[in-house]
């Protein structure tokens, strides 16, 4: 889960991967936008991309004594 928001859908709660453009302020696109390939405003799909995933906290591995 991620809490920011698609430039693109406006979907609030993006689950999955996250991608964030390296070139325009504060445009970030959910997986489902970003693997259709789309893009609104100023960005281009020339853009380069920073992919994020999702955080899901933290768990005990094995026996935690």
């Amino acid at each position: 889960f991620h809490p920011v928001e698609c430039s693109y859908c406006h979907s609030q709660s993006m689950m999955g991967f996250r991608y964030r453009c390296q070139q325009c302020d504060n445009y970030q696109l959910c997986q489902e936008c970003f693997w259709r390939g789309h893009a609104s405003g100023s960005h281009s799909n020339q853009h380069q991309m920073k992919e994020y995933m999702s955080w899901v906290g933290k768990r005990p591995c094995g026996n935690v004594t």
